[in-house]
């Protein structure tokens, strides 16, 4: 299994140069087990019917019109539902935006995997992921540079006129499951704190993908 120095082991309290929370400040499964999250059609699902059965990788992105978390999800979308059906795991990705965003968000990104609104933030807030639109850098996902992808990101809310999640939240990502196991946890420190694809796929005992903006992926 790959590291977990980002998930489940280390002090309580962020340091300085690195975020890494305990399993129970992660992932407080009785806290978040009947929070609703909402599809793309209104339809409402209990949290914890994610994870419930199987081990699931959730991720929750920032709001729909970041260009981070754009390419962050196009590059999610690159991994083959066959790969996650032969390990038997499941891919979700959560945003905090209303659910009617859902579909167009999709359709921009060609995500083929489970997709959720929180619209209210409640599991954000109950899994303690950051407040405060801090921007990052260094992200291997994203492709543009700041000036084009902000160019990007105001052109697509000019289009929207309406605002697509909360710009404050930032994202986290967990792998649990099936039942009340936690496998992994990491909040975002910034826009682009994310945890890599490839690193995700390791955790959950996935086929890693070929990426080649990640200088971590071994050609051959």
């Amino acid at each position: 299994m790959a590291s977990m120095d980002r998930g489940l082991h280390g002090p309580l309290e962020p340091q300085p140069d690195v975020y890494i929370p305990s399993p129970d400040q992660g992932f407080d499964f009785d806290a978040v087990k009947d929070l609703v999250i909402w599809d793309q059609f209104g339809n409402r699902k209990r949290f914890h019917t994610l994870y419930q059965e199987t081990k699931t990788i959730i991720i929750f992105v920032r709001h729909f019109l970041c260009y981070v978390c754009k390419e962050y999800v196009e590059d999610l979308a690159k991994i083959p539902r066959d790969y996650l059906q032969e390990a038997k795991v499941r891919l979700v990705v959560i945003g905090c935006a209303p659910h009617t965003y859902i579909r167009e968000f999709r359709q921009e990104t060609c995500f083929p995997h489970e997709f959720y609104c929180d619209p209210d933030r409640d599991l954000h807030k109950a899994l303690g992921l950051r407040l405060d639109g801090t921007h990052g850098k260094a992200s291997p996902h994203v492709k543009s540079s700041v000036i084009s992808g902000v160019l990007q990101s105001t052109w697509r809310a000019v289009k929207s006129m309406h605002y697509q999640g909360d710009m404050m939240q930032q994202g986290g990502q967990f792998i649990v499951g099936p039942g009340k196991k936690l496998h992994y946890a990491w909040r975002d420190r910034n826009s682009q704190d994310h945890t890599s694809v490839n690193q995700l796929l390791a955790e959950a005992g996935v086929q890693q993908i070929n990426l080649p903006n990640d200088p971590r992926i071994i050609q051959v």
